[in-house]
């Protein structure tokens, strides 16, 4: 049964027991250690009845083709289970004698394996790697001497391929468990690890303890478990390694330097840039099992050589990757900015309340072992994206190209364009100065933003105007768009553009519709209902209530100028709903703006003799008590 065949009972183990594959695992062992073959026994001995017809085989297992598989086996079949006696099976023999009986390759199978099963145990560091290293590996591992007598009882060649293989296995394993990662510890695990091997290539006595083919396979299967951690990333000390080691071509390095250490060479780099930087990957048990098939350990010495691993699992890697990048857009200018980004993981028996910080761009860990990303700093609106509320709207944003829209905060200006954050200071000092806002220059405008049309309206109006300070619509226009861009409401200069037109244009601009609309946001803000009161937060309304208080006194002071000189034409419009002597467009506005009824309402009131001061000012609620009486003196002329 081939190994991807397992990937189907992956971390399945302890499920089988009681069951009639009770006897799987003492099978894999015997496949994986040999011994006598065993009668086989069902379906079985009709199946594998005529022996090889490649390999002559005896009455033993041949373990140069069963152990690989059944090793690896072992491993994912008791995947995390922590299994004492499997773990123990897997152990690297501590003998002269039992290592003798085991080829060295297969001791990085067996470390691998091991380490599947005992996965919890796991931690990216080389005392963990040297303590699945046996002592006798560890004291007699290159350890003859040039010119001396050989210890006949030691084999020093078993004893340093021994010792690299184990701990080329051990550092896949912590590749495999931190694939996707960038764990800090384990990339300064495997940069040790793999410097540690480029020094044992550099010393020719050790070379020839070992065998240069065995170095070159331990070290790029430590180079692929480094590419596996920082996956994604694009990890310039990393791709300097493997420019280092595809650099060794032509003679004498074609000798040892074979197809497939230029693969692995190029897996790494692949790795490194998965995706352009867009993906990273997963550490599910399923996608454990892929990338054993995938990185498995034995690479091919020519484009055609399937003897020990079909070339083509190589591709299986694809199903292991996933979508992890967040990309920051300013909603504004659409343009890609950096944010700090805090990440929070969900608790766990190793650590609690851990936090982690960082900059975006950026890859995200795997979203099973995080709680919650929170956009950070003074410069953005605040973003959070928890796993109780929106975490499906994360997952979505990382699926469609991973683009976060952000909005940058006024008075401050991107990383990019003010990376130590001094012209952003400069601009919140200028917010405490509340002196000199009707005549702001271009220049302290541009410091709270990047808007292209803000600045071009402060280029144009406000440049070289140097009489600004007498002119009335530029200290105006200069206090909005210093008032907007400062408290971060750049939308609505336009809407306080349209309220000032509608009262400093001509007569034709002061309609019943901007009347009405003037009239209804002052209801707003001085009712009970408004929001901004509610919440207490009256510094983020839309429209300064000061604005509009002195857009309502200039709209009263002309009406008032304009009804003194029109008093004879309004009392006879509410008495006969007849317009003469007086501007229409001016009485319509006058009528909106203080809700007077029209005549034929006033009639029904009015009692025969001309009305009272009383009944007038109930019916004018909205006219001040003088105005009142200046009508009722020239209704009372009139009659």
């Amino acid at each position: 049964m081939h190994v991807c065949q397992f990937c189907l009972f992956f971390q399945k183990g302890n499920e089988v027991i009681g069951t009639s594959d009770l006897g799987m695992a003492d099978t894999l062992c015997h496949f994986m250690t040999g011994g006598h073959k065993r009668p086989l026994i069902g379906s079985n001995k009709e199946r594998y009845k005529a022996p090889s017809y490649q390999i002559k085989e005896g009455d033993n297992i041949n373990v140069d083709v069963t152990s690989p598989g059944a090793t690896l086996a072992l491993g994912m079949l008791y995947f995390r289970t922590n299994n004492s006696a499997v773990i123990d099976w897997l152990r690297v023999p501590d003998t002269q004698f039992m290592l003798d009986q085991v080829r060295p390759d297969f001791l990085m199978l067996r470390t691998i394996s091991r380490g599947l099963v005992s996965w919890d145990f796991v931690v990216p560091s080389f005392e963990w790697i040297k303590s699945m290293i046996p002592q006798i590996l560890q004291e007699k591992a290159f350890e003859r001497k040039q010119g001396e007598e050989d210890d006949v009882m030691i084999d020093y060649e078993t004893m340093s391929q021994s010792y690299c293989n184990v701990v080329a296995g051990g550092c896949l394993v912590i590749g495999l468990k931190f694939a996707g990662t960038a764990n800090q510890m384990a990339f300064g695990t495997l940069m040790k690890s793999i410097k540690l091997a480029l020094t044992i290539m550099s010393s020719q006595s050790h070379v020839e303890q070992t065998g240069r083919g065995v170095l070159e396979n331990c070290m790029v299967t430590i180079l692929l478990s480094l590419a596996m951690v920082m996956a994604g990333s694009g990890n310039l000390e990393v791709l300097r390694l493997c420019r280092m080691l595809r650099a060794r071509i032509g003679p004498p390095h074609n000798i040892f330097v074979t197809y497939g250490s230029h693969m692995a060479i190029s897996m790494s780099v692949g790795l490194l840039f998965l995706g352009g930087g867009r993906y990273s990957l997963s550490t599910t048990p399923e996608a454990i099992g892929i990338m054993l098939c995938a990185f498995f350990p034995k690479f091919p010495f020519h484009s055609n050589d399937n003897r020990y691993h079909l070339q083509a699992f190589r591709h299986l890697y694809v199903l292991a990757t996933e979508a992890r990048v967040v990309l920051p857009r300013d909603v504004d200018s659409g343009e890609p900015c950096y944010v700090p980004l805090e990440i929070r993981f969900k608790d766990t028996a190793d650590y609690c309340g851990e936090v982690f910080r960082t900059s975006a761009p950026t890859l995200l860990p795997e979203l099973d072992k995080i709680e919650e990303v929170k956009i950070l700093g003074p410069r953005y609106w605040p973003i959070t994206f928890h796993i109780d509320k929106n975490w499906s709207t994360l997952k979505l944003l990382l699926k469609k190209n991973g683009i976060l829209f952000v909005k940058q905060r006024a008075g401050y200006l991107s990383y990019v364009l003010d990376p130590k954050g001094y012209r952003s200071v400069l601009a919140k000092s200028l917010t405490s100065d509340h002196s000199s806002h009707t005549s702001v220059k271009p220049d302290v405008i541009k410091a709270f933003t990047t808007d292209p049309v803000i600045s071009s309206m402060a280029d144009y109006f406000l440049m070289g105007k140097d009489d600004c300070q007498r002119n009335r619509t530029l200290q105006k226009l200069s206090s909005i768009l210093y008032s907007c861009v400062t408290q971060e409401k750049p939308e609505v200069i336009s809407t306080h553009l349209r309220l000032d037109q509608v009262l400093n244009q001509s007569n034709f601009s002061l309609t019943h519709l901007g009347i009405r609309q003037l009239k209804n946001i002052l209801a707003y803000y001085n009712s009970p209902f408004n929001l901004g009161k509610l919440e207490n937060v009256s510094s983020t309304q839309l429209l300064q209530m000061e604005f509009l208080l002195a857009l309502k006194s200039q709209l009263e002071d002309r009406l008032d100028r304009w009804q003194a000189a029109n008093m004879e034409g309004i009392v006879k419009y509410l008495q006969t709903n007849v317009v003469e002597s007086c501007d229409l467009v001016l009485l319509s506005a006058y009528v909106t703006w203080y809700d007077i009824p029209t005549p034929e309402e006033i009639s029904k009131i009015i009692v025969e003799g001309g009305p009272t001061l009383p009944v007038l000012c109930s019916t004018l609620p909205h006219l001040p008590v003088n105005t009142v009486m200046q009508i009722l003196a020239a209704w009372q002329a009139a009659v």
